[in-house]
């Protein structure tokens, strides 16, 4: 006895329908193949040191915490003071560099300008994790022609 070509087709088609049932079920149910930790890390809080190597002062600037977990305003720790900092002047105030004053020159006996090392460096830098889920989209292209 031999099955006719309908018969013998059948069970391909079955397997092969049951195959996309069961990627269609994964794809849906498990959302683990579809997402991908990123991780983010935010600025919290500079460590800086002002001076040479052999000598100098560190201070800090520090994102607030607040009691729900958010993130508050900046501010400046240098020694007993504590001042609320724009976060917009950090790389001003860290990262070394160069900087204009204006001063007196007495030989000249009028205000100049003069550009001096800047000796305030970043020490060290602070930060929050923050994982955060990217949803990928995959897609099937069932061409059945």
């Amino acid at each position: 006895l031999s099955a006719s070509p309908e018969e013998e087709k059948k069970p391909e088609e079955e397997a092969k329908q049951e195959d996309e049932k069961k990627k269609k079920n994964k794809n849906n149910n498990n959302n683990d193949n579809n997402e991908k930790k990123e991780t983010e890390y935010e600025l919290v809080g500079v460590l800086v040191h002002m001076g040479a190597a052999d000598m100098g002062h560190y201070y800090s600037y520090i994102r607030e915490r607040l009691p729900d977990g958010s993130l508050g305003s900046w501010f400046e720790f240098n020694d007993r003071d504590v001042t609320p900092f724009d976060p917009a002047s950090i790389p001003d105030e860290c990262f070394g560099g160069t900087k204009l004053m204006s001063m007196y020159d007495n030989r000249a006996m009028k205000k100049v300008l003069r550009s001096f090392d800047k000796s305030n460096n970043a020490y060290m830098l602070f930060y929050d994790r923050k994982d955060t889920t990217t949803t990928t989209h995959t897609t099937n292209d069932n061409n059945n022609s």
